[in-house]
C-alpha cells in the first residue's frame, strides 16, 4: 500500500462518515480534487467503492483513524 498522504486524509475522512462534498470542505479541494483521490486509492487498493477502499486499507495495516498532517 502506498498511498499519499492527501489519500490518507481522504481515508481518514471517510471513515468518519464524510460525503465527497465534506471531504473537500475540510481539505479545502474541489470535489473533482477529492474524485480524483478516490480513483488513485481504488486503483492502489485494487477495489471499486469507498467502503471496500476502507475494508482493504484497514486488512493492509493502515489506521484510519489516525491523526494525518
Amino acid at each position: 500500500m502506498n498511498l499519499t498522504i492527501r489519500e490518507e486524509q481522504v481515508i481518514s475522512l471517510i471513515a468518519a462518515g464524510m460525503r465527497n462534498d465534506e471531504i473537500a470542505g475540510c481539505m479545502g479541494v474541489s470535489i473533482r480534487t477529492v474524485h480524483a483521490h478516490l480513483t488513485n486509492i481504488y486503483n492502489k487498493l485494487g477495489v471499486s467503492n469507498r467502503s471496500a477502499a476502507l475494508v482493504s486499507y484497514i486488512k493492509q495495516g493502515g489506521n484510519p483513524f489516525k491523526s494525518v498532517a
